[in-house]
């Protein structure tokens, strides 16, 4: 079963709105994770994954109430995303 990512809230050391955040597009935008969540543009390491809740399979309804974070390691901009259904 797939999951959606959609975009909670961010945490910026620059006090940056949401949609500001640069971390906003990275769950899209990387070309490798590894199992310890490091995330790959090309050979670069961009940002760490990590799993907060895991998705409920049969929660029922839109959320299911899977979280994930991710951090930018340039701008140390964090992102908290929930799992949705698609």
């Amino acid at each position: 079963m797939k999951f959606h990512w959609v975009l909670e809230w961010c945490d910026s050391p620059s006090e940056k709105l949401d949609e500001e955040c640069s971390c906003k597009n990275m769950i899209y935008n990387y070309k490798k994770i590894t199992n310890d969540g490091h995330l790959y543009s090309e050979t670069e390491l961009v940002g760490k994954m990590v799993i907060i809740d895991k998705p409920h399979f049969f929660a029922g309804g839109l959320h299911t109430l899977g979280q994930i974070s991710i951090t930018d390691l340039k701008t140390k901009d964090v992102c908290f995303f929930e799992s949705i259904n698609p």
